[in-house]
């Protein structure tokens, strides 16, 4: 493990910690620890390119990331494949956690910052499926509605 990634583990630790002491029984503590992944990517110079630009933004999450996305304009609805057969997440990764689902609410948080930043609005993202529960490839659906 580099010192990286134990900062890395070591701030989303934290992280839950403390959303663990405010949570909203509502909403899932872990889907705020996305945050800290976020930072780390430093996602906000990554999207800033593509605010306003949805269809730029998939295209580059196509031929950067590998992602398969498709949006649904009447709907209000991306679909959002990873394309991946393994969990991107670097708790798993790193070996830190092995196989909670829990994991899958980070993403969520992560998938929703991500396009809500892009859209310049809040979206919701959920988990179809993921590595973590039993699918081929981690698929979010958000809503941008």
């Amino acid at each position: 493990m580099t010192p990286e990634d134990g900062r890395f583990a070591g701030a989303w630790l934290a992280r839950l910690l403390e959303n663990l002491e405010q949570a909203d029984p509502a909403e899932n503590p872990v889907k705020g620890c996305a945050e800290v992944h976020y930072r780390q990517l430093n996602m906000d110079q990554v999207t800033a390119p593509f605010r306003g630009n949805l269809p730029a933004f998939i295209d580059h999450l196509h031929k950067t990331w590998g992602w398969q996305v498709a949006y649904d304009p009447e709907l209000g609805v991306i679909t959002a494949d990873e394309n991946k057969d393994y969990c991107v997440c670097p708790l798993v990764r790193l070996g830190i956690v092995k196989h909670s689902q829990l994991l899958c609410a980070c993403s969520e948080g992560f998938a929703e910052r991500m396009f809500s930043e892009v859209l310049g609005r809040p979206v919701r993202a959920g988990v179809v499926r993921s590595i973590l529960r039993g699918g081929s490839s981690c698929v979010y659906r958000i809503e941008t509605r």
